[in-house]
């Protein structure tokens, strides 16, 4: 994960729950968006995208995500 003060998205190809269950509780309660690459939203998936609420629909199409 950056730290980068521009970054938007966060892409995490392969992850176990415990590497990701406190940023899933961090960035929704700040109003961001996870999911994971099916489509899901859990901390079981493997793997996951954060982001922002403002470009989630958008990076959601680019990945090609349901």
């Amino acid at each position: 994960m950056s730290s980068l003060r521009f970054q938007q998205a966060w892409l995490e190809p392969k992850a176990a729950p415990w590497d990701i269950a406190a940023q899933k509780v961090i960035v929704e309660e700040a109003g961001g968006c996870f999911f994971n690459l099916d489509g899901g939203s859990t901390i079981h998936g493997g793997n996951c995208v954060v982001t922002n609420a403002a470009i989630a629909p958008e990076l959601r199409r680019f990945l090609e995500v349901k």
